[in-house]
């Protein structure tokens, strides 16, 4: 292997440099994002957000939009899960419920499938009952139907 680079050619991929970010809880309750300060800082940039509810569904679907990712928040509610509402897309629909919008029908029934599957993960399977198609002689000992 060569030491000679050139960082002006274009056969590689040149991925930035960032700071390193931390997120954590402070001892008021609220969420914390901090990175590390720059060589020409004093101290730690940091933004505090209040963690109810509603400033973290805004935060993250915000982060999600911002990125342009296609996921979405649910929710484990210990019973099964529930799909968290984007509250950011009120605000940048209003007036605009006259418009048609197209919608993609494979990718809400993708959805809707993978939100039963989640349903029936979080839900105990039932004990298997007699009658059942194992007592029924669907399946027989020497492996005959």
């Amino acid at each position: 292997m060569s030491n000679d680079f050139e960082w002006d050619g274009e056969d590689y991929v040149e991925i930035p440099p960032q700071r390193r970010t931390a997120i954590y809880q402070n001892t008021d309750g609220n969420v914390v994002v901090r990175q590390v300060a720059a060589w020409d800082e004093d101290s730690d940039p940091f933004m505090v957000f209040t963690s109810n509810r509603e400033n973290m569904a805004r935060l993250i679907y915000a982060m999600i939009d911002a990125a342009d990712l296609p996921w979405q928040i649910i929710e484990n509610t210990g019973r099964g899960f529930i799909d968290v509402d984007n509250p950011n897309l009120s605000r940048q629909h209003e007036g605009e419920a006259d418009k048609p919008r197209s919608k993609d029908p494979t990718a809400a029934e993708r959805q809707r499938r993978r939100r039963e599957k989640l349903r029936q993960e979080a839900e105990p399977e039932a004990p298997q009952k007699e009658g059942s198609d194992r007592d029924s002689g669907l399946f027989s000992e020497g492996g005959e139907q």
